[in-house]
């Protein structure tokens, strides 16, 4: 989230603090940026890396930012402390990396690519797509069918498909309903509204559905999206030390530095280079063909064994910031419906001078990286008519009729249209994500972000929505002090079922689910001898009949077919019945030791 020429920042410090020292971690170790590029190791990564390395280092590439100035790899997150033996595995053990300090080997390793994939996951589970929430969304969906048994009503989460929300319907202050094209859906009293449809979609709901309110004059206003360009060369392998007497077999490698633009000593503007490498043949000229394209398997393992290389073929894309509210980019409403009678959305995105000033720092330094790679030799630069030699120590500009830059939005990673910020009068939501004039909707994504920075904005995306999700659904902590927690309000950690039913942890609290026979959830922590039990407890229905027993033992301890009638015939029940089944009577009614007359606890509703 950087800011450029000094000014302060336009995020709320309040979320700054909390995505630095929480949220960041949590969201690093959700996608599987924590980890090091487990499937890419190897002599070519080894030599391209110690090459830019020592190209930052020697000043070659002058708007790299020092690595002794940049944070740790996401890896060393939860373990700050490694020593040097922990940060050589890290790197794959590169030759004469034993000869290095520790902070060395730490600044080496800002250079391995946060890629987010996760390469290994749990026993018997398929490695998930990070761009893709459908995997997550489907496990959360049946986690909610199975928790409810099948019950709609009781379900936490459900997905509708084929449902399109066209507008929101605002009442006092706040959304009432969801107009979809199946029909409209009530929102509860004190129900939330959460607007997560992408950069776009989501200004266009928002503009579709608050017309009139204060801030809507700003939604879709200050829309961001990236600079990339793109520079392809092929060097010989023996360019890069280290490699020339490496077998000749198809590699991989995958870079990433970080630079920054700088005008008169300040900060101008963010972007980082990522540096993608193949080992291939005389006539390739993809470098990420093995990154992302090969999945080597049993019938095809020949041909990464028997492959012989000559070249090394490197792309080189550079990724910059725009720059913020800018008045010419911008998401409005267009007059022409769509196919359910809603306004489309008109989008326009334009580079401002400073823009354009920051796009040409990033091929600059992509030249100055390529002639790194290059160590002084031949080598050739990739256009439309194939590879073109270029002379020793020429940068790659020399050579005409090369396509570097892509268009403007091609990488979809608009952001900004619903950007959060402390002044009501200058931003759409809140440091909540909460829009400003509506006290129960709040937005995700790419929107809420007031600038955009150079990375993919995915991260600090999961970042926001793990935040709001906590403000949403806090979980109660427990208290260090006086009466202990049996329950920890987020899993059934220390408690075992006993009989039929369920037990689910929904929304901090317990809920019980009916079966077909008496079930019963009973703690596994040990009580002492005496000791009061308080307790919250909420009927769905008026009729239900549910208790809470002590001082009895351990259901498995006797043999039971049904363990849960363990408590019934030794120990006590202390009943939850409004009506007092079956007869209505004192004894049988909520805050009775049921069936026995004259006793009862205090039980707090």
């Amino acid at each position: 989230m950087p800011t450029a020429a000094n000014a302060p920042s336009p995020w709320p410090q309040a979320v700054v603090n909390d995505l630095n020292n929480r949220y960041f971690a949590e969201s690093a170790a959700q996608i599987g940026t924590e980890e090091t590029n487990d499937f890419i190791f190897g002599p070519l990564q080894n030599a391209l890396r110690q090459a830019l390395y020592d190209g930052i280092n020697n000043g070659a590439i002058t708007e790299a930012i020092p690595l002794g100035n940049l944070p740790d790899h996401p890896v060393l997150l939860g373990n700050p402390g490694a020593n040097a033996a922990r940060l050589r595995e890290l790197l794959g053990n590169p030759p004469g990396a034993g000869g290095l300090s520790v902070q060395e080997l730490r600044n080496l390793l800002k250079l391995e690519a946060p890629l987010a994939v996760q390469g290994q996951t749990l026993p018997g589970f398929f490695p998930f797509n990070k761009f893709s929430s459908m995997p997550l969304l489907m496990k959360a969906a049946r986690s909610a069918q199975a928790e409810a048994n099948n019950n709609d009503a009781r379900k936490r989460l459900m997905v509708v498909p084929n449902c399109h929300a066209n507008r929101l319907q605002v009442q006092g202050g706040r959304v009432v309903a969801v107009d979809t094209n199946q029909g409209v859906v009530s929102v509860p009293a004190n129900g939330k509204v959460v607007v997560a449809l992408g950069t776009i979609e989501s200004a266009r709901l928002a503009l579709n559905s608050f017309a009139g309110l204060p801030s809507a004059q700003r939604m879709g206003r200050n829309l961001m999206a990236h600079l990339r360009s793109n520079l392809t060369i092929r060097i010989p392998r023996g360019a890069l030390a280290g490699l020339a007497a490496a077998p000749p077999a198809l590699q991989a490698a995958a870079l990433f530095c970080k630079c920054r633009h700088q005008v008169n000593g300040n900060d101008f503007g963010y972007f980082h280079m990522q540096i993608t490498a193949a080992g291939l043949g005389a006539l390739g000229t993809d470098s990420e063909a093995e990154l992302f394209k090969l999945i080597p398997d049993i019938d095809t393992l020949h041909r990464f064994t028997s492959a012989s290389d000559t070249h090394v073929v490197i792309t080189i894309r550079s990724i910059g910031e725009m720059q913020p509210q800018n008045a010419n980019s911008f998401v409005r409403l267009d007059p022409e419906p769509d196919e359910f009678g809603a306004q489309r959305a008109f989008v326009q995105l334009q580079p401002t001078a400073r823009d354009n000033q920051l796009w040409q720092a990033m091929d600059t330094a992509a030249d100055q990286t390529a002639l790194v790679f290059a160590a002084g030799g031949a080598y050739e630069v990739q256009t439309p008519a194939g590879f073109v030699a270029v002379a020793a120590g020429q940068p790659p500009s020399t050579v005409g009729g090369v396509q570097r830059r892509d268009g403007l939005g091609t990488t979809h990673h608009e952001a900004g249209t619903l950007w959060m910020g402390d002044n009501p009068a200058a931003s759409v939501t809140d440091p909540n994500a909460r829009f400003h004039d509506v006290t129960n909707a709040h937005a995700l994504g790419p929107a809420l972000q007031p600038t955009v920075g150079s990375p993919n904005p995915m991260l600090t995306s999961i970042a926001l929505g793990r935040r709001l999700a906590n403000h949403l659904v806090p979980v109660a902590p427990i208290p260090a002090e006086g009466p202990r927690s049996l329950f920890n309000g987020q899993n059934l950690d220390g408690w075992e079922l006993a009989g039929q039913g369920s037990f689910v942890v929904a929304n901090g609290v317990l809920q019980a689910g009916p079966g077909g026979d008496l079930g019963l959830l009973w703690c596994t922590t040990p009580t002492p001898r005496d000791f009061i039990l308080r307790c919250e407890w909420r009927l769905a229905q008026a009729n239900d009949n549910s208790g809470v027993f002590v001082r009895f033992p351990n259901p498995n301890s006797k043999g039971y077919n049904n363990t849960a009638y363990v408590a019934v015939h030794f120990g006590f029940e202390v009943q939850i019945d409004e009506a007092g089944a079956p007869d209505g009577a004192d004894q049988h009614r909520t805050g009775a030791i049921y069936a026995e007359p004259n006793q009862a606890f205090n039980l707090q509703p």
